[in-house]
């Protein structure tokens, strides 16, 4: 069991691009009901602020030119009440506004303290970058600028207030320069870092082995919500007519929230699956010169196996007067997205 070494912690751009600045996503609901009640205290620098105000305008950017290719080729929906929507125009300074103030918000409500990245030494930072130290150790390159000033506050920072601070991060530079720094611990995910804050609690332990010991319940679970989900080809014209789940990895297993009636669990996941797939068979396909497409005369029929990473996150209700008695109340897979199957790369494999 890893034992909570501070109650500061950091959330990197790179976390919040992982989950697509959802500023409502449930592991970002828990940090800020956890700041809120004072139990962790959450960091920005300057430049991270900056950096996901960046990233949020450049997906605004790029999401308005994917509305755009599906309003061209779904021109004829158009006529149709029912989607309106889509064919409204959109204020793209206005759209932007809107999920920076979202941003804010979320820097508001979880009482998110920033550090200024202006106390950091120039000279110092470009000693690591010639002397190809972390976070230059991998890559050398200049992008790796804006990570190093921002590590470099969070460690000053530390260091001025004799205290430390857990790096939450999927970037392997981060990794590398908090192995070589006194003041900040490095995890990969907000789950993990959930997970070690929580196992201070007393019963947690119990309630984790509890889980574990019963994990077979968990993929039984996982089966019957699997099914439910949505299918699609990426790569070909046609469908997926059906999907079963065949086995689940589970690799990690995190505690992420508990209370007395309630206990969230997050599982990385290898989900391997077979699938009825039916679409194009385009090498039976003859030119039509005067719509200028391919026309497929035949259709291709086949089961398929394939496999991909997903986040579980299951939901376990809980009895008060008796911890090993329990329900499996809700199991989601991936927030319940579509999943979508690429049928070259299957091809190519085999």
């Amino acid at each position: 069991m890893n034992i909570l070494a501070t109650r500061n912690i950091f959330i990197d751009t790179s976390i919040f691009k992982g989950i697509k600045f959802l500023w409502n996503h449930k592991y970002l609901k828990i940090i800020t009901k956890l700041a809120n009640s004072n139990e962790i205290q959450l960091f920005l620098t300057t430049i991270t602020k900056r950096e996901i105000i960046k990233k949020i305008t450049e997906d605004v950017n790029s999401s308005i030119s994917q509305m755009k290719k599906l309003r061209k080729e779904a021109t004829i929906l158009s006529s149709l009440k029912e989607y309106d929507k889509i064919f409204k125009r959109i204020d793209k300074e206005k759209l932007k506004k809107k999920l920076i103030d979202k941003f804010d918000k979320f820097c508001k409500e979880s009482k998110c303290q920033i550090i200024s990245t202006n106390n950091v030494q120039i000279d110092e930072v470009f000693s690591k970058y010639f002397d190809e130290q972390p976070p230059f150790k991998r890559s050398g390159k200049k992008f790796e600028f804006p990570d190093a000033f921002v590590l470099e506050s969070l460690s000053n920072w530390c260091k001025k207030n004799n205290d430390q601070m857990y790096i939450i991060s999927n970037d392997n530079d981060m990794k590398d320069f908090c192995k070589e720094n006194e003041y900040l611990y490095f995890i990969n995910n907000i789950p993990k870092f959930l997970n070690i804050f929580l196992s201070h609690i007393k019963y947690s332990i119990r309630i984790i082995q509890m889980f574990e010991d019963n994990i077979d319940k968990i993929h039984e679970k996982l089966k019957s919500e699997f099914e439910w989900l949505g299918f699609y080809l990426e790569d070909r014209e046609g469908d997926v007519l059906s999907a079963e789940l065949k086995d689940a990895e589970f690799d990690d297993i995190n505690l992420i929230d508990l209370n007395n009636a309630s206990a969230f669990f997050e599982l990385d996941t290898l989900i391997k699956f077979e699938a009825e797939i039916y679409y194009d068979d385009y090498d039976t396909a003859i030119y039509d010169s005067e719509d200028k497409v391919l026309i497929p005369w035949q259709k291709i029929e086949e089961t398929i196996e394939n496999s991909y990473e997903a986040s579980i996150i299951v939901e376990i209700k809980l009895n008060a007067d008796d911890i090993n008695d329990y329900s499996i109340e809700e199991l989601t897979i991936n927030d319940n997205q579509d999943v979508g199957i690429q049928v070259e790369n299957i091809l190519n494999y085999k």
